[in-house]
């Protein structure tokens, strides 16, 4: 029986350190963030689609300040290319890129904004990945940004921020 009991403790001992070790390392970490633009008025159709949802009240994605998007030259959309590398054994879930906007920018969509609802972002235990954001904004504005990525592990929020750098 003294032995039994021994033994039994020391399997609940070993699944507590395995427990413990699964979530001291649930990790997404970002390994590159690139940056592309281009004029509004090279991307006519993707243009006019998003005057079209601003005229409507109907944006896919987060609008920061409206403006008359009359004039496609005066605008660029900034691509951010986040790549997100999950190196724990659980899948990230519910993944969420965050642009912290500047004066002058407009919207911002990407591949977690424009999923149909109720349905989320994963990122699978162990894998990298590549996810996009774009940022319509002023024509002039630089292209750097805080970036914040949400996800959850095990059904707790995990975030953090990086920097995105200089375009041009």
């Amino acid at each position: 029986m003294k032995k039994a009991a021994i033994i039994l403790l020391i399997l609940a001992l070993a699944a507590a350190a395995g427990a413990g070790y699964l979530y001291l390392t649930c990790r997404v970490a970002v390994r590159a963030v690139s940056v592309t633009t281009m004029e509004a008025s090279a991307q006519p159709e993707q243009f006019d689609r998003l005057r079209r949802q601003m005229e409507n009240d109907a944006v896919t994605g987060i609008l920061y300040s409206a403006a008359d998007l009359s004039d496609a030259s005066r605008y660029q959309f900034v691509t951010y290319h986040v790549t997100l590398s999950n190196t724990s054994f659980v899948d990230a879930d519910s993944v969420e890129i965050l642009l912290s906007p500047a004066a002058g920018s407009l919207t911002q969509q990407g591949d977690v904004l424009l999923l149909p609802m109720g349905e989320t972002e994963k990122l699978p235990a162990r894998s990298t990945r590549e996810f996009t954001v774009t940022l319509l904004t002023g024509i002039n504005m630089h292209t750097v940004r805080r970036l914040t990525v949400h996800w959850y592990m095990w059904g707790q929020p995990f975030s953090l921020e990086t920097q995105s750098s200089q375009n041009r």
